[in-house]
């Protein structure tokens, strides 16, 4: 999966935010704020630095955001670590009631998302086998 992909599943699932199209026909994520949302893309003179586009596997502010979500709405506890000692890679988990998930990636960022994507799929599957947390 591309990281755009990538992206767009991490704010729809995790976050919550529904993709909409620009009168100038640019996608940008709808995060329920007034005159507020998110790009998607890098576009215009703003390619390389544009902030407000949300690429939680890249920029960890954005990634901090997903752990935000995770704890308030979901109610989910999460670790970062190493999972050894000499490594560089990062483990992020997260825990709720029986729920527990992890991944292990290169980056804090990408660990981060793998592992709310893999908590809330497994929060949904809870939640339809009817085992609320």
């Amino acid at each position: 999966m591309k990281n755009r992909e990538f992206h767009i599943l991490i704010a729809e699932q995790v976050m919550g935010w529904k993709v909409e199209t620009a009168p100038d026909g640019t996608d940008f994520f709808d995060t329920g704020i007034f005159c507020g949302g998110r790009d998607i893309d890098d576009v215009g003179i703003l390619e390389k630095d544009n902030l407000n586009v949300f690429k939680p596997t890249k920029n960890l502010q954005d990634a901090w955001l997903v752990i935000e979500k995770m704890r308030k709405d979901y109610h989910f506890n999460f670790s970062l670590t190493t999972p050894e000692e000499s490594s560089l890679k990062t483990k992020c988990y997260f825990q709720l009631g029986d729920i527990e998930v992890s991944a292990v990636c290169e980056t804090v960022q990408m660990a981060i998302c793998k592992s709310a994507i893999l908590a809330i799929e497994a929060l949904t599957k809870s939640l339809l086998n009817g085992k609320e947390e």
